[in-house]
């Protein structure tokens, strides 16, 4: 079984509950994951930014992390900057639904182990990202 928890701590994400968890079961169940538990968490700039901090030393805010907390069964958790969503939704021309539904299925490639640190591995995971998208938009 594959359970979604949600908490939001900035206003809506433009996706109802039943969708992030609509989204989060179509990949995992593709990837063929059949037990997980996952938590997503829709934070703004500011929380990102001390996560981003404490987890990645790094001193500026990011879109999503990814925290693998048990590989199996699996247990992981997700953060989305809204903030941040908004932006590149802006930036990229898409709408602010399409661009969290792309930030929810990369976390959870990232949660199975795909990986987007080279060339290659980012093409590999970039094309099924997009793939998935496309999927989980006509369904």
């Amino acid at each position: 079984m594959i359970k979604v928890e949600i908490s939001k701590t900035v206003a809506s994400t433009i996706l109802n509950e039943k969708g992030i968890v609509r989204i989060l079961k179509f990949v995992y169940l593709k990837e063929r994951v059949t037990n997980a538990k996952v938590s997503s968490i829709f934070i703004g700039d500011k929380m990102m930014k001390r996560l981003h901090q404490k987890y990645l030393s790094k001193n500026s805010t990011t879109d999503v992390l990814t925290f693998v907390l048990e590989k199996n069964p699996l247990e992981v958790e997700i953060c989305v900057n809204v903030n941040q969503a908004k932006r590149q939704a802006k930036r990229f021309g898409v709408t602010l639904k399409n661009e969290i539904t792309r930030l929810l299925v990369h976390c959870a490639l990232h949660s199975l182990g795909y990986d987007d640190t080279t060339k290659i591995k980012r093409r590999k995971m970039f094309a099924l990202q997009e793939k998935y998208i496309l999927f989980v938009g006509r369904n």
